[in-house]
């Protein structure tokens, strides 16, 4: 039997968005929508003890460990509304 990890997170989520059209006159000769986009994960710590722990290649033991973090997603688009 291998040994293995299955590691997974509590996560907090915030998302939101802007978009604006931006007609046709002047130089633009069709309309313009531009969307902006950001996401923020936060994910909460956790901590990882090892009951027994394994034998790495070079002898050592994998030892415990926490982690956790955050991802931060942006996006901006244009569209040429023909």
């Amino acid at each position: 039997m291998a040994d293995a990890n299955y590691l997974d997170n509590d996560k907090h989520i915030f998302a939101f968005g802007l978009s604006h059209l931006i007609g046709q006159g002047g130089v633009i000769k069709s309309p313009v929508k531009i969307e902006w986009g950001f996401q923020w994960q936060h994910w909460a710590t956790r901590t990882t003890s090892k009951t027994s722990a394994a034998a790495l290649p070079d002898g050592s033991t994998q030892p415990n460990y926490s982690y956790g973090g955050n991802v931060l997603v942006t996006s901006l688009v244009f569209t040429l509304l023909i």
